[in-house]
């Protein structure tokens, strides 16, 4: 593997949209004569595969991203691919690590390589998405979210919030008492298991999949997930209610091949960053500003939302208590991630 360049300098660079030129790293693919003077590269063709439908933001933001490079780049291209057509989540993350696809979009399942990406999903982390902004474009909340990257020949681009999770059920809920017993379906993820569980219901791990069929035939009332999700997969369809409790902001995360990277130009790197920087503030947007339509048609196909009133929620977040002690026990950096929140929260 070739010498790696300055990571930290590219890093910092796509999270604050400071944009920085590559340091290392040749020509893509090779030289071909042109005009029979100076060689021209030839062209690269990555992979950028991710797993969520074509419609939803993040997958726009791919798209975005590649449009950007591929309008500017003649010796880089972008071709996408999108809802999980070239493997699941997990499959995405080994195959980047392996170098069978350029770069991918993946979600906390990332964290079977990386495990403190999960942290980005502790319950109740965040307290809405000027918060969620404010850390997780932090260099340091960055760093320190992908210690160990390094070892896997990757490098991690940038961190994407996807929006804070709900709960869509067949029944209300406008206390902990509604939620006992409650036939939640969550992913088969420890954090997601322990928050389940400190809520009382009674929950279903099954993978994202299985999950319309599931509420279809009634193995589950329920299911939680961020609002983009609910609506693009269907599953409001089954629902009668949306539970805005907000527990979660599930996020996800870009991954290049570091041997593809560090073969490209640095004008391509470059290109990698402005694209990169543009998209991330595209996701921003969306989830700021793009809830209000998918609301409406929620909402106008018989989907009464309930807002949890203070003492549903300071509930909810006291019952969280023991998953902070249970992940404490398990992330040996949990103290120092904690620490680091509440540190740039306060304006450090």
């Amino acid at each position: 593997m070739k010498k790696r360049f300055k990571m930290t300098q590219m890093i910092a660079s796509l999270l604050t949209g400071v944009v920085l030129v590559g340091c290392a790293g040749g020509t893509g693919g090779g030289a071909v004569q042109a005009g029979g003077d100076a060689p021209a590269a030839q062209t690269v063709t990555w992979r950028f595969a991710g797993f969520y439908p074509q419609n939803m933001h993040n997958s726009r933001s791919m798209t975005l991203f590649a449009d950007y490079i591929n309008e500017r780049s003649d010796t880089l291209q972008i071709q996408t691919f999108y809802n999980a057509i070239l493997g699941s989540e997990l499959e995405l993350g080994e195959s980047v690590v392996a170098g069978t696809i350029e770069m991918v979009q993946v979600g906390t399942s990332f964290q079977a390589f990386l495990p403190n990406v999960q942290f980005n999903e502790t319950p109740f982390l965040f307290h809405g998405y000027d918060d969620a902004h404010l850390i997780m474009n932090d260099p340091r909340y960055f760093d320190l979210i992908m210690r160990g990257w390094e070892d896997l020949g990757v490098i991690p681009v940038r961190i994407d919030p996807n929006g804070f999770r709900v709960i869509s059920s067949r029944f209300p809920a406008y206390s902990m008492a509604d939620l006992e017993g409650l036939r939640l379906r969550v992913p088969n993820i420890p954090q997601f298991l322990q928050m389940a569980d400190a809520l009382g219901t009674a929950f279903i791990a099954l993978p994202l999949p299985e999950v319309f069929t599931a509420l279809e035939q009634g193995v589950a009332d329920a299911q939680e997930n961020f609002l983009f999700n609910t609506y693009a997969s269907g599953f409001y369809e089954l629902q009668n209610y949306i539970i805005e409790t907000n527990h979660m902001l599930s996020t996800s995360t870009w991954m290049i091949n570091a041997d593809a990277y560090n073969a490209l130009s640095p004008q391509d790197q470059q290109l990698i960053s402005e694209a990169a920087a543009l998209a991330n503030e595209y996701v921003w947007q969306a989830l700021r500003g793009g809830l209000t339509d998918i609301i409406d048609h929620m909402e106008a196909s018989g989907i009464t939302f309930i807002t949890p009133d203070d003492s549903f929620s300071s509930d909810m977040r006291e019952a969280m208590v023991d998953v902070w002690g249970w992940y404490h026990e398990v992330n040996p950096d949990a103290a120092e991630l904690f620490e680091l929140v509440e540190y740039i929260r306060a304006g450090n």
